[in-house]
């Protein structure tokens, strides 16, 4: 009773079946037992790191941590952009004076994830994620983000609130790997 079957197909000796939670109930028990072991997980090992790259735009750093928490944590068969930004969300989620902002309009679009400091606004920083499917199509997908980030004027929101640094990073995902790159930091004085 916790999934139920909506289609199947046998290939060879294997049957696969697409599967659906059949109820709010039953959702609301996956997504606790979901989000305990991941607490439980992230809080075992040090996630610091990873939200010291972001607001530094320290793309090699930030790389190697997101391959790594992936290479332990994810299946390679996890391959939406929605995935991917729910699994970085819940690895910069919960540091004290820090917020997570996801999807939300900014300028001339909607950002993918911004992380930013609670009240001192001397930090923030801007995510933008894609997915390709061939690893050496990553660099380029990179590029791109970055340059939507530049081009729907993402920063726009920030600037309002007077945030002093916004560091800027394209983020491709590919099965388990993932690249990285920076825009560097844009710092304002008000």
């Amino acid at each position: 009773g916790y999934l139920k079957v909506i289609s199947y197909e046998t290939i060879g000796d294997e049957t696969y079946y697409e599967m659906v939670i059949p109820n709010t109930e039953i959702k609301s028990i996956y997504k606790n037992t979901i989000r305990a072991w991941f607490e439980k997980k992230i809080n075992a090992d040090s996630r610091k790191d990873i939200l010291e790259a972001i607001l530094n735009a320290d793309a090699e750093k930030l790389e190697d941590l997101l391959c790594t928490w992936m290479t332990d944590t994810i299946s390679c068969f996890d391959e939406k952009e929605n995935f991917y930004h729910g699994f970085v969300a819940g690895l910069v989620s919960g540091f004290n004076g820090y917020v997570v902002v996801s999807n939300r309009e900014s300028g001339n679009g909607r950002f993918d994830l911004v992380v930013k400091q609670r009240s001192k606004w001397h930090y923030a920083a801007i995510l933008e994620f894609k997915i390709v499917d061939k690893f050496n199509q990553m660099l380029n997908a990179c590029d791109e983000a970055l340059q939507q980030i530049e081009d729907k004027d993402y920063e726009a929101s920030l600037r309002d609130e007077q945030y002093e640094n916004i560091a800027k990073l394209g983020i491709c995902f590919c099965q388990k790997r993932c690249r990285v790159k920076s825009g560097g930091i844009d710092r304002f004085e008000y």
